[in-house]
């Protein structure tokens, strides 16, 4: 562009000024045309190429974006699984640690102990020879089992004993309602009846009768009462009575008279005293109550077998040889030892207790 002639100094400086701008403003305008030109041609080429893409291509695009996907969520799970299992390593680490250390010093202390093969040797043949004084007696003892089974096989079989005796079974219930019973005392392998109501009235009539020698500071004085009974008898025909102070109470200890009931082979006949006292018994009444010691299950066996036959219910009470039978003096007598003091009354137990009178 060609400068103007400076008509002036001033207007000389205007006017180059005016073709700077002129000139900065064409750069601008041609900087402005190529870059438009530029953004263009970009956008041509980009619409050419997403024009490209075909539906197959776009689908299969987002298939392997799913794949890639998937296969960073497995990475991820495996990355978690190797760091619970590094963690597990190191756990695992420590106890072998620990336990390396343990063997070490098992060793150094086996390492102090001595070992005597000879003594062991000995230990191992002692117990053999008691292996073998075993493994004879058990052959031994099967030897002697093969001979006694062969023994037994060629034994023919016996029937029932003939002197055998047949025994029911106990099966204790309740006596009859409102029936009273009979006592029988089986002892020294004979039978006698028990009356010892009547004994008991003439226990008391000889207390009554003796009483003021009895006396001592107003009370009765137990071991003189004890002393009387062991002098002046209280008998029938089959007991004595002593007079036992238990607890600061009298009780009256009935002893059978030696040789006197019924002989084991008296029992079962007519004449016996058993048999005789029966007679005298209702059986719709009444009931027998045998006490039983123990040398002389025979006796109560045969008498139990009258009873049956004569339609008596019956019970029993055993009692071991030596054992003693007592009895009080009842509520009429309130008699008790000077010192006494009567033990502290039990609470009441909710249990029902067991019926005094049975029968099997």
């Amino acid at each position: 562009m060609a400068r103007r002639n400076n008509a002036g100094g001033g207007g000389a400086s205007l006017d180059s000024l005016l073709d700077t701008m002129t000139n900065v403003v064409g750069i601008l305008v041609i900087m402005l045309v190529v870059t438009q030109l530029g953004v263009s041609d970009a956008v041509k080429r980009i619409k050419g190429f997403v024009d490209e893409i075909t539906p197959d291509q776009l689908a299969s695009a987002q298939s392997e974006s799913e794949r890639l996907k998937e296969m960073l969520a497995e990475l991820k799970i495996d990355l978690e699984e190797a760091e619970t299992d590094t963690a597990d390593e190191r756990v695992d680490l420590k106890d072998s640690q620990k336990l390396i250390e343990e063997l070490k010093k098992d060793l150094a202390a086996l390492k102090n102990i001595s070992v005597d093969p000879n003594a062991i040797q000995k230990d191992v043949d002692k117990h053999q020879d008691q292996v073998a004084k075993l493994e004879k007696q058990i052959n031994e003892r099967q030897s002697k089992l093969a001979s006694l089974k062969a023994r037994l096989a060629k034994t023919p079989a016996r029937g029932p004993d003939p002197e055998g005796k047949i025994v029911n079974l106990p099966d204790p219930r309740p006596a009859p309602k409102g029936a009273s019973s009979v006592t029988f005392v089986c002892q020294g392998n004979r039978l006698m009846p028990l009356d010892s109501s009547k004994l008991r009235e003439d226990t008391i009539e000889l207390i009554g009768k003796a009483q003021r020698s009895l006396m001592k500071n107003n009370k009765i004085d137990c071991d003189k009462l004890v002393e009387l009974f062991d002098r002046r008898a209280v008998t029938d025909t089959f007991f004595r009575v002593k007079m036992k102070i238990v607890g600061g109470l009298p009780y009256m200890v009935f002893e059978h008279r030696e040789n006197r009931g019924d002989p084991l082979d008296n029992i079962s006949k007519s004449t016996s005293v058993f048999q005789r006292r029966l007679r005298k018994i209702d059986p719709r009444k009444q009931y027998l109550r045998f006490l039983v010691w123990s040398d002389s299950y025979e006796a109560y066996l045969a008498a139990r077998e009258v009873a049956a036959e004569k339609g008596f219910a019956a019970g029993w009470v055993p009692y071991e040889e030596g054992a003693e039978y007592r009895e009080g003096l009842g509520s009429k007598v309130k008699l008790t030892c000077p010192g006494y003091k009567p033990p502290k009354p039990q609470p009441k137990s909710d249990k029902p207790a067991p019926p005094t009178d049975t029968i099997d």
